[in-house]
């Protein structure tokens, strides 16, 4: 039962995907698409990926906390939606999550 826990949590972030090829189709290269945007939707994706990732298992660079788990949850869900301002809230929150877990990674360590 461990096993197939753990597996969950590695694989829960590529349930993600569907949803993200459903509000940008870009993703599956269909619709009138360009390089640019297949990037930045690549971008968004793997960026997303990683957050989903990082808040289920619950390691980054260091354990997480339940609240940068949470918020880590909340950023990457935020980059699911295809809109302009949930893009930028969510960019805008992974910068904040990923400074916040720096700082706090780094002083454990030199600690």
């Amino acid at each position: 039962m461990k096993i197939g826990i753990k597996s969950l949590q590695v694989a829960i972030a590529g349930f993600v995907v569907p949803y993200m090829a459903v509000y940008d189709p870009v993703l599956m290269l269909q619709g009138q698409w360009t390089w640019a945007a297949l990037a930045y939707i690549l971008g968004k994706a793997l960026l997303s990926i990683g957050l989903w990732g990082a808040a289920a298992i619950g390691y980054l660079r260091a354990p997480l906390n339940t609240a940068e788990r949470i918020f880590a949850a909340a950023s990457a869900f935020m980059l699911v939606a295809a809109l302009p301002a949930t893009d930028e809230i969510g960019f805008a929150m992974c910068a904040v999550f990923c400074l916040w877990h720096w700082l706090r990674s780094r002083s454990r360590k030199t600690a």
